[in-house]
């Protein structure tokens, strides 16, 4: 469970409320209930025509977070894992690259955990190169 953090009232308090900018949360999508679904852009990378629904309650938690310390930011919610299939390796990969090029985030979060003992262990991988990629892109 999160502990609140009442440092964000006082960046609200300076003016530091988002607004303009782009947040992207990569991971177990958002609760059909959750005041998040107004106003958010969502998309579901693990079915088809999905609505992005969290069955594991991390996703919702996690943009829940974004929200309350940038209230005025825009947010979109991608759906890469859920508790039937874990984390999918290939909706990360597909997520990120929507996330930074097609949808313009300025910040993406991933907060995510791959089972098993593969992966890449160099900074080799498709992932690894996609996140270099979209670090390095201009900003407009």
């Amino acid at each position: 469970m999160a502990v609140p953090d009442p440092r964000f009232e006082v960046a609200h308090r300076a003016g530091h409320t988002g607004g303009g900018a782009r947040i992207a949360v990569l991971d177990s999508g958002c609760s059909l209930t959750s005041r998040l679904r107004r106003g958010t852009t969502f998309r579901d990378f693990l079915e088809a025509g999905g609505q992005c629904d969290d069955d594991r309650g991390h996703g919702t938690v996690v943009a829940s977070l974004a929200k309350r310390y940038a209230p005025d930011a825009e947010m979109a919610i991608a759906k890469v894992g859920d508790l039937a299939r874990g984390v999918n390796y290939n909706a990360v990969v597909m997520a990120l690259d929507w996330a930074a090029y097609e949808w313009g985030a300025d910040v993406i979060n991933l907060s995510l955990g791959f089972p098993g003992r593969g992966g890449c262990r160099n900074g080799t991988c498709a992932l690894c190169n996609l996140v270099e990629s979209s670090l390095s892109r201009e900003t407009m």
